[in-house]
């Protein structure tokens, strides 16, 4: 069968990623012409590295998303030419693969009589989830649609793509292109298929909500989403992306072209789940003999001061550096504190050859810092504190690159952490170039402050080189966390209703459900005004709603 690929690709800062180039080298046995549109624009290696891989690379401005794309590849190649083709291949860069190989997928769907199909499939839905009234009819997933001959030739393919207005926003190609694209067609009487159905899984998005049991099915992609969409919001699906990864690594697919394919989105506590990122040593030191010449160890309590600012060599030469943190008085901090200073050294300092053995066998491990514990802390959930305003900062003035974790950054304990030289190295260059220490520390508020928002910053920073955070522990210490991380996880559902979406569904709830309607009597008994303020807001918000979706209804006509 004669194919024709056309690859939709788009990055802000015009990168080619390596996950790209090892889909497109995929294609290359199965297709006779691959034809990369770009949305927005290349930077010079990336444009040499994709004219390698491609047959002509086309960027244009970034106007239609997909719509804008795809239409401009049929202006530039054009209907005539595309209909000599057997069946050409719409295809966008938001998923990984191929794992293994595309050979049997295109072998199995050759067999298959349809006019049009798509590698996964969303089912119907009423109201619509994007545009809030009428229903969203079930549809290929259009990150991935084959067009036969049959309708690649028609009127029908031309006059559509004619008549389709460009899309404004993510959620408009959604509307105006993914979900009716099959409905549109199968209504003209062509017929459809997904090769790896919904039906098959039970689920609305089995690429988002069943990709292990797609992969074990021999589906050769992947969702690149699974890895920075919120991993809370997937928990309802029991989807955990360390699984996915695993997975499909074990099937083939190269785990640095993963990596590559997700750590510019993905924030680094994301990140490090989804290559479980857990150092579990052993209970006891272990010989330090092996460690050589290959990691030095800093004690000064002024680490990031005395590199960044006096410009010592703290690395000395070696590949890993191991610090042993800041000091302070072990009488005037909280006793928890102290303990968790004591596990944490323990698993670090006194640990320099699991850690060194670590760095070795993973050259894309960046940093290590101890197990933020489930016990005895308020750092879970507290971001990052009253530093909230300056990290984010900093972060734009180094050219660190978002997203930065929005809840609990990885950080290390009192300075407790381990750094790869690699990970790190560009770092005084983007200090000098902010305007150096002295500058940022006045606007950061002062030289404790800076240290302490690189200590926030330090997994982001080793992320944004293309490196990955680790926790370090012991079995003993990650059961005790573990441990009691189920004792507070049951109390809090306890007082939430049931379902594996709580207690994150952010509405308050209890079995009976009159939580809320006895705290609303209690404030209008209380509060007679407060609970007439908040009737009318109530009313005019629901106008409000109501009159946008009159409004987003007649634009959607």
């Amino acid at each position: 069968m004669r194919r024709h690929l056309v690859f939709l690709h788009y990055d802000p800062e015009g990168y080619v990623d390596n996950a790209v180039l090892h889909t497109l080298r995929g294609f290359r046995p199965h297709v006779e012409k691959i034809f990369v549109v770009v949305n927005g624009f290349l930077d010079a290696q990336s444009r040499q590295r994709l004219d390698g891989v491609a047959d002509e690379v086309m960027e244009r401005e970034n106007i239609g998303f997909d719509i804008g794309a795809y239409r401009a590849a049929f202006g530039r190649i054009g209907y005539g030419e595309l209909a000599k083709y057997d069946e050409l291949l719409l295809v966008n860069y938001t998923f990984l693969g191929p794992v293994g190989s595309f050979a049997s997928l295109f072998e199995r769907m050759d067999a298959v009589p349809v006019d049009f199909w798509g590698m996964t499939d969303h089912i119907a839905m009423t109201p619509h989830p994007i545009a809030g009234v009428g229903t969203m009819p079930q549809h290929l997933q259009s990150y991935w649609i084959a067009i036969r001959q049959r309708m690649l030739a028609s009127a029908d393919f031309r006059e559509y793509w004619s008549g389709l207005k460009n899309a404004h926003s993510y959620n408009d190609v959604i509307i105006k292109f993914e979900t009716q694209f099959t409905k549109h067609f199968a209504d003209l009487g062509y017929t459809w298929k997904s090769a790896y159905g919904h039906e098959r899984y039970g689920t609305l998005n089995a690429s988002m909500e069943a990709p292990l049991a797609q992969l074990d099915d021999g589906c050769p992609i992947f969702k690149r989403r699974i890895f920075f969409h919120d991993a809370v919001d997937r928990d309802h699906a029991g989807l955990a992306a360390a699984e996915v990864a695993k997975r499909a690594i074990e099937l083939g697919y190269p785990r640095d072209v993963l990596i590559d394919g997700i750590y510019r989105r993905t924030p680094s506590r994301q990140l490090s789940a989804a290559l479980d990122g857990y150092l579990v040593l052993p209970e006891q030191a272990g010989d330090s003999a092996n460690v050589g010449s290959k990691a030095v160890v800093n004690d000064d309590e002024h680490f990031w001061q005395s590199w960044l600012r006096d410009g010592q060599n703290v690395f000395e030469g070696a590949s890993y550096l191991i610090r042993t943190g800041n000091e302070f008085d072990a009488a005037s901090v909280h006793a928890a504190l102290r303990a968790a200073h004591s596990r944490a050294f323990g698993v670090i300092v006194r640990q320099p050859a699991g850690i060194v053995n670590a760095f070795d066998q993973d050259d894309r491990l960046g940093f290590v810092v101890p197990l933020v514990e489930h016990r005895s802390t308020d750092a879970l959930g507290k971001g990052y504190a009253q530093y909230g305003p300056q990290v984010h900062a900093l972060a734009d003035l180094l050219g660190v690159r978002p997203p930065l974790e929005p809840d609990a950054p990885l950080t290390p304990v009192l300075g407790i952490s381990a750094l790869r030289s690699d990970a790190f190295a560009s770092l005084p260059q983007q200090v000098a170039a902010a305007g150096g220490w002295d500058s940022l520390a006045s606007s950061m508020g002062g030289d404790k402050a800076l240290s302490d928002l690189l200590d926030l910053l330090a997994a982001d920073i080793a992320r944004s080189n293309g490196f990955y955070t680790a926790q370090a522990t012991t079995a003993f210490q990650l059961r005790v966390s573990h441990s009691m991380l189920e004792q507070k996880f049951s109390r809090l559902s306890s007082r939430f209703g049931p379902g594996p979406q709580t207690p994150f569904k952010g509405e308050l709830r209890t079995g009976n459900g009159e939580a809320r309607a006895a705290i609303a009597r209690a404030i209008k008994r209380l509060a007679p005004k407060t609970a007439a303020r908040m009737g009318a807001a109530e009313r005019k918000a629901k106008s409000t709603v109501k009159r946008l979706a009159q409004a987003f209804r007649r634009m959607v006509k």
